[in-house]
């Protein structure tokens, strides 16, 4: 049997994925070894007045659920569609580029969402923050995005 293994961002040790503890997007071979990276990187934190955070907070939170929006198709423009369903060569064309369309606001999605992590590390929204650390390439964002709506509702006040 064969298992993935991964290697220790802080010691360079192989271990089985399984076994590794994940944090900020690296994984570790323990939680000492994660602790250790963690003192020697601290995270990103943005710098400014607290109100002026708080609204770029809010700003890209709002970005990111818009390029959400696009991403969950809940933006589609409904004569598109019905031209697309009278003419067969259109429909298909216009599905790829809703398609393609998803694939790029998932992306920008990714970044808005992302962008966020400073702030909220200047703002002291831990809670949110660790939602972000412990985020695997292979689960989804779910997690993120409960954690920004959560931080958007305490943002706003």
């Amino acid at each position: 049997m064969f298992w993935t293994k991964v290697a220790c961002d802080g010691c360079d040790k192989r271990v089985r994925e399984s076994r590794a503890v994940f944090h900020r997007g690296s994984y570790f071979c323990s939680a000492e070894c994660r602790d250790r990276w963690a003192q020697a990187n601290p995270p990103l934190c943005a710098k400014g007045e607290p109100d002026l955070l708080r609204r770029r907070l809010v700003e890209t939170i709002d970005a990111a659920f818009g390029e959400l929006a696009v991403v969950r198709g809940e933006n589609r423009d409904a004569m598109v569609d019905a031209v697309g369903s009278l003419i067969p060569l259109l429909g298909k064309i216009n599905a790829q580029h809703a398609a393609q369309d998803k694939v790029d606001a998932m992306a920008r999605f990714q970044g808005y969402a992302y962008e966020c992590i400073p702030l909220l590390n200047a703002l002291g929204y831990h809670e949110q923050v660790a939602a972000f650390d412990s985020l695997k390439p292979s689960t989804g964002f779910g997690g993120v995005i409960h954690a920004l709506e959560r931080a958007r509702g305490r943002a706003v006040g």
